[in-house]
């Protein structure tokens, strides 16, 4: 399968390496030395693994198109432990799930809230701003955890919650995260309004719960990555460039191998904004750069998810429909 870009640490080639022999003779070179021996690079080629049509019928999305703003789809997915993808059909008020191989499986819930959602150990936890409701995979309400009052959410992209393996649930609001439970799923969980307030921090949790990555913008084409310890020491740090202009920078996550994922918006000369993916090790080498498609239909909150295995799905819609692509085998 054809991967569609690799990118390696600026400064790495020299300048005077402009016949196309020599470039890819230096670049095995730099890979080698960046360790593709140990099976950093993977094969982002292109699967679509759903495409299903808009539509009234069950096992069809829901599509709102108002007279102004911006036109409506499913906003948010989520990949289970098991490979199966959930989408939330945010005009239908309902979840799709979808086998590991992209095949319909059922339609959950009636009327569920929320703009961002999660699976943890049997549950759905969905978040409409206020509050996080627990619902059980066939989609009824079990219970709600409020947010503190003071604890203001921005719905939008980008703008999300997780629950860690140790079993905490963080919402994300800009770049500022807040602890709403700890050990979610057993009894008085929920932090008190002053705790969960005084548990803002800058950044983003990985989904081990182990470390803390931070994005400090720097200028239109350099921001800097601080990789913290649960008791907010840095252990690590690194810059993240771009010969371009950068819009958003987010932090997807880590995969079993430790490296880090960074979810772009590469603004070029022309004006023309393309989504791309990163991956680093976490001593700040850049090992690849995947350009995915950035031509949506409808507003997507959360566009891409990275496994523990380092494979990529991306939301896309289209007014043809809605598809995930799986980027990798």
């Amino acid at each position: 399968m054809k991967i569609l870009s690799i990118t390696v640490p600026s400064g790495a080639l020299p300048s005077e390496l402009l016949s196309r022999g020599l470039y890819i003779l230096a670049l095995i070179v730099v890979l080698s030395i960046i360790g593709c021996e140990k099976n950093y690079f993977r094969d982002y080629g292109e699967k679509l693994i759903i495409s299903v049509e808009w539509g009234a019928k069950a096992g069809k999305f829901g599509l709102a198109i108002p007279a102004e703003g911006e036109i409506v789809g499913p906003r948010t997915f989520t990949i289970d432990d098991n490979g199966y993808i959930h989408i939330f059909d945010s005009i239908k008020k309902n979840i799709k799930v979808f086998d590991r191989e992209g095949v319909f499986q059922r339609s959950v819930g009636k009327g569920l809230p929320g703009y961002s959602f999660v699976i943890y150990k049997g549950f759905y936890y969905l978040l409409d701003g206020e509050s996080v409701h627990q619902y059980t995979l066939e989609g009824k309400p079990a219970e709600t955890y409020p947010i503190a009052q003071a604890i203001i959410l921005h719905e939008g992209y980008g703008q999300w919650m997780r629950i860690d393996d140790s079993g905490n649930l963080y919402v994300k609001s800009q770049r500022k995260t807040y602890q709403i439970c700890e050990g979610i799923g057993r009894k008085n969980t929920v932090l008190s309004d002053k705790a969960q307030i005084m548990s803002e921090r800058r950044g983003t949790p990985d989904s081990s719960g182990t470390h803390w990555v931070s994005l400090t913008k720097e200028s239109v084409k350099r921001f800097r990555l601080r990789m913290h310890d649960k008791r907010g020491n840095i252990v690590n740090e690194f810059p993240i460039e771009t010969p371009d202009t950068f819009g958003s920078v987010f932090f997807l996550d880590q995969d079993e191998k430790g490296i880090i994922y960074l979810e772009t918006q590469r603004i070029g000369a022309d004006g023309d904004v393309k989504i791309e993916i990163r991956r680093y090790l976490d001593d700040g080498r850049l090992i690849q750069a995947v350009g995915l498609p950035n031509s949506y239909y409808t507003i997507v909150y959360k566009k891409a998810i990275v496994d523990k295995k380092g494979i990529l799905y991306q939301l896309q819609t289209s007014p043809a429909g809605v598809k995930i692509v799986k980027w990798g085998k």
